[in-house]
């Protein structure tokens, strides 16, 4: 079932809606969630938690590439969930997210300032849009999928090193850019 057929199955509240949403994304999502967490429990809960949020978001959102729109919902899921587990147990945050930490704002909210921040947002995607195909998908792969290195380079066809070395580049060409918008 294409997304416009299953968006439209939302807008008229029929319950297939989350069942063909589970059948054509559902592993993608447990995928992001579980690279978030790194828990099959908790990734579940989160795809629950995201296709709750899908079925309370459409209407009045009515997204093109729904995709792309649950795995964002998802994504946020597991992020509250990781911040909460981490708030919990006092411990550190995404080392991921400590990459980024020299080109991006220092906020007392961290990551999820980031995210939620229209200009930084709006710089990043202009940023992306700027760069390769390939390096693209490295950067998408690490910071929104947080896949390591070493999945990355099984996807590409990269050598980790080579993975390591541009994800270096691309945080650095990044923090160029932001400094230059002001951002940072």
């Amino acid at each position: 079932m294409e997304d416009s057929e299953i968006v439209s199955l939302f807008v008229r509240r029929d319950e297939r809606a989350i069942a063909e949403t589970e059948a054509r994304y559902g592993r993608l999502l447990r995928s992001v969630c579980e690279a978030v967490l790194g828990s099959r429990e908790d990734a579940e809960e989160c795809v629950s938690d995201a296709m709750l949020s899908l079925w309370n978001t459409i209407p009045p959102k009515r997204p093109d590439r729904l995709g792309a729109y649950a795995a964002k919902i998802a994504r946020n899921a597991a992020l509250t969930r990781l911040e909460r587990n981490t708030a919990q147990k006092r411990t550190g945050g995404l080392l991921v997210f400590d990459e980024l930490e020299d080109c991006l704002p220092d906020t007392a909210d961290g990551p999820s300032a980031w995210a939620d921040s229209a200009a930084i947002r709006a710089a990043v995607n202009s940023f992306l849009s700027s760069q390769k195909p390939l390096h693209r998908v490295v950067f998408v792969r690490r910071y929104f999928f947080f896949d390591t290195e070493k999945e990355i380079a099984a996807r590409t066809g990269l050598s980790e090193g080579n993975v390591r070395t541009l994800l270096s580049r691309l945080r650095g060409r990044l923090a160029e850019r932001l400094e230059k918008e002001d951002l940072i």
